[in-house]
């Protein structure tokens, strides 16, 4: 790694024991790195976000205050900050097998047991200045494939090519318009990937809700309120990152299932019969539309439907 490349590197360090946080900082600073700020809170942490520009997040899994692999979840679906693709590498307190896999789950780039031994994080830092493992998006995770071998069902899920700081800060202005331009471009690949990860998501839930409705599926095995909220919360994430991405043309269809689980989380009792066929077509529509078919004229005969339904609630 190039010194200068580094000196233009954002890091922030949260660590709850001050002699580990100086170490740590110590270690990083040797690498090159000038912009470090060091906390043992995750206000702190969250704060550095907001400000935006981190590059390299290295802290302890479990804060005080928090769960730093929460916050990291949070960065890489794009609610905190203004990169979802800073280095993250988590310290882990002790092998607990449930507090490494919410690292794991997190998105972080890499998890190190602590006590963490210097050279151990120089030579990470190192290996990851030169290859970042690809990410993956599904329905609920963004970040690093870590599988050695591909899904048992045989389902490749495509690779993404994460910008990585260490590649490209530098080089002035120049090197900063770089960078921000390769976080737009791979932002929009994980928005369209995640809407058609959604996509699917979604007709699951109706599926399983339609099963249900026709007595294939015991109502008792079904929490319906959940499913329509489920519906609801997917439905708004996939509408916030249509922009943007090759699949906007679907916005009015999933404003629209927003709205109508929205009413029925509320209003349960409208679930009737006709109601679960529209958000049946709906989902099936939207589905498509996320896939490359754009069945305009199914989409707006549903859509002019939902609308008078919706007026009338």
């Amino acid at each position: 790694m190039k010194a200068d490349i580094l000196s233009d590197v954002k890091v922030v360090i949260a660590e709850p024991k001050q002699s580990l946080r100086r170490k740590l900082a110590d270690d990083v600073r040797a690498l090159g790195c000038r912009n470090i700020i060091t906390t043992g809170n995750l206000r702190d942490v969250q704060e550095a976000f907001y400000d935006g520009g981190v590059d390299i997040l290295i802290g302890e899994s479990e804060l005080p205050e928090g769960s730093l692999c929460e916050l990291i979840h949070d960065v890489r679906h794009g609610v905190t900050g203004d990169n979802p693709f800073t280095l993250a590498i988590a310290l882990v307190a002790k092998p607990d097998t449930e507090i490494v896999r919410n690292a794991v789950n997190s998105g972080a780039d890499d998890i190190i047991i602590k006590p963490v031994n210097p050279d151990d994080l120089h030579q990470r830092l190192l290996a990851l200045s030169r290859v970042r493992k690809p990410f993956v998006v599904t329905s609920e995770y963004i970040g690093p494939d870590r599988r050695s071998n591909g899904r048992k069902d045989g389902v490749q899920i495509p690779h993404i090519k994460a910008p990585n700081p260490l590649h490209l800060r530098g080089g002035g202005m120049q090197g900063e318009i770089n960078f921000n331009n390769a976080i737009a471009r791979t932002t929009k690949q994980v928005n369209e990937h995640k809407v058609e990860r959604h996509a699917y998501s979604i007709q699951w839930l109706m599926d399983r809700i339609i099963a249900v409705n026709e007595g294939e599926m015991d109502v008792n095995e079904l929490d319906m309120h959940n499913q329509f909220e489920r519906l609801n919360t997917i439905s708004a994430d996939i509408s916030s990152r249509l922009d943007g991405t090759g699949y906007n043309h679907a916005a009015e269809m999933c404003l629209t299932l927003e709205k109508m689980t929205a009413i029925l989380i509320k209003t349960p009792d409208m679930a009737d019969a006709e109601e679960i066929d529209l958000l049946g077509k709906l989902t099936n529509v939207i589905k498509r539309k996320c896939n490359g078919n754009d069945p305009m004229a199914e989409a707006e005969q549903i859509a002019a439907y939902a609308g008078e339904n919706l007026a009338v609630a």
